[in-house]
């Protein structure tokens, strides 16, 4: 059906641009890292991630779709973290 295909080609396109988001903000994350290294600083900030994780809520009114949200940026910040722990072993 050919409106399922160009939704489906539009969601491909978001996937695209979440990579490259996620890839940018894997670097950032550590940069931030290296600088918390270096200034013997902890490197989990509790209360950053849970403003993270909660930091759209107002904006989303329907209740299902922010906790997809919430649980969306958990498992990035899960990720990111895993991804920092091996690069930084």
């Amino acid at each position: 059906m050919q409106e399922i295909d160009e939704i489906r080609s539009e969601i491909d396109q978001i996937h695209s641009e979440l990579a490259g988001l996620f890839q940018r903000r894997l670097v950032l994350a550590k940069k931030i890292w290296d600088l918390k290294k270096s200034n013997q600083m902890s490197f989990v900030d509790s209360s950053r991630e849970t403003s993270i994780v909660h930091r759209f809520d107002d904006a989303i009114a329907d209740a299902d779709e922010r906790i997809a949200v919430q649980s969306f940026f958990k498992s990035l910040l899960l990720e990111s973290r895993k991804y920092l722990e091996a690069k930084l072993k």
